[in-house]
């Protein structure tokens, strides 16, 4: 659209201590150094409602007209800390016994779960492997939109994401998307070959970064947005998080309608 545009992207999964030193002077700070720069906007995104730092961008939305909260769905997750042993024991019997049969179905027919570094040729077998689903169901594509598949690009050795990937008979049949952020993973977006769906590659693969999310250490697996019903099967926390954004006063008037049908 021609924006000079500012962003800030910050997950707050734990309310983590150093949020304790951004306070409303950091907030001003921050604000008066976009404006320096020129920028039409600053957003915060995927800041959980219950977090400090949701807090503070709530209490200046009450106050400062250039600001807006624009709510999100829910969004699903794991609270890694629990364990393994005491993951599987939360989930009902039918969820328990439906998660095993998918992860077995794929070691059984000799597939390999990894994750792999997110390089410019995991990346493309992701693009490819949504394209080709959609394609098949008829459905629209993330991998066909050209912004949305650069900036998936644009993730290629970066170090912030990863790709989980199954893998059958030489060929990728599944993969998932992962945004990395210190002791926390996002699931951000999935795909897999239309004809090895019969094995569930995409619910075998959550199931798989649940469990090295235990191995490692992490404290949270975000499912990111959305609370589709697949999703509940596994996951054991719910949180909102909500899209905030700042609008200089010479924004052009379409922006704030533009980030509102985002969140639609």
């Amino acid at each position: 659209m021609g924006w000079r545009v500012g962003a800030v992207h910050y997950t707050d999964y734990l309310d983590f201590p150093d949020l304790e030193a951004f306070d409303e002077r950091g907030l001003r700070g921050l604000l008066d150094a976009a404006r320096d720069a020129g920028c039409a906007f600053v957003l915060f995104s995927h800041v959980p409602r219950s977090g400090s730092l949701g807090r503070l961008l709530r209490d200046a939305a009450r106050r400062d007209e250039g600001f807006r909260t624009l709510a999100c769905q829910p969004t699903l997750g794991v609270d890694a800390a629990m364990g393994s042993s005491a993951w599987w024991a939360s989930r009902g019997k039918e969820s328990r016994r439906r998660l095993d049969r998918y992860r077995r179905k794929a070691l059984e027919a000799g597939g390999i779960f990894a994750i792999e570094p997110a390089t410019e040729e995991t990346l493309e077998t992701l693009l490819d492997l949504q394209n080709r689903r959609s394609g098949q169901a008829g459905l629209d594509s993330f991998a066909a939109m050209p912004d949305f598949a650069a900036l998936i690009r644009s993730l290629a050795g970066t170090g912030i994401a990863q790709v989980a990937t199954l893998r059958l008979n030489g060929e990728c049949a599944g993969a998932l998307l992962l945004l990395v952020d210190g002791k926390a993973t996002g699931i951000y977006a999935q795909a897999f070959a239309p004809h090895w769906h019969h094995l569930s590659p995409g619910t075998g693969l959550f199931v798989f970064v649940i469990e090295d999310a235990f191995r490692r250490g992490l404290r949270y697996v975000d499912f990111l947005r959305g609370d589709e019903p697949y999703k509940r099967h596994m996951a054991t926390t719910t949180m909102v998080m909500d899209k905030h954004l700042w609008l200089a006063p010479d924004a052009a008037p379409e922006t704030l309608a533009f980030f509102e049908s985002l969140v639609e």
